[in-house]
C-alpha cells in the first residue's frame, strides 16, 4: 500500500479547483490557509498543497 488517501487527494483537489474559482477580491477577503482548513477540515500542509493546486489552475487559464 502506497501511503496516500486517495479521499484526502480529492478532497485537497476539491480544495484548490474551489480556490482558483474565486475571484481575486473574495480571495483578499480571508487567509486562504485558515479558509481552506476550515471549509475543507484540511491540515495546514493540505491547505497549502490546495494552495499550489489554484495557482496551477490560475496559470493555465492565463
Amino acid at each position: 500500500m502506497s501511503g496516500i488517501d486517495h479521499e484526502q487527494t480529492a478532497e485537497i483537489d476539491e480544495a484548490g479547483r474551489w480556490l482558483a474559482s474565486l475571484s481575486p477580491e473574495q480571495r483578499a477577503q480571508r487567509p486562504a490557509v485558515p479558509l481552506l482548513r476550515e471549509r475543507f477540515d484540511l491540515t495546514a500542509v493540505q491547505a497549502c498543497e490546495a494552495i499550489a493546486i489554484a495557482r496551477q489552475l490560475r496559470s493555465e487559464v492565463r
